[in-house]
């Protein structure tokens, strides 16, 4: 299965399977994802594996836009000096 790194095979059945990237663990929960695609059919399981690899590279993307608003943290700037200010 050239070409299609999300795909396997386990007994008859193809499945979706990703891993999870090590900084949106904490976010999503797992360490990878593995869904049954619930055919045996190899051309089905194509058409689903690319649904499901569009889904989890949604959910990657919403993970890591949700840290990053979680990481900033919330600070006071102090005023700039006259002297900043004429640097500036």
């Amino acid at each position: 299965m050239p070409g299609y790194s999300r795909l396997f095979r386990r007994n008859s059945s193809y499945y979706f399977r990703v891993g999870v990237p090590v900084e949106i663990r904490p976010a999503i929960g797992k360490r990878e994802i593995l869904k049954s695609l619930r055919t045996s059919n190899f051309q089905e399981a194509k058409r689903a594996v690319a649904y499901e690899s569009a889904a989890a590279d949604t959910l990657f993307e919403q993970a890591r836009a949700k840290l990053k608003l979680i990481s900033v943290p919330s600070r006071q700037l102090a005023p700039l000096s006259e002297t900043q200010i004429h640097r500036l």
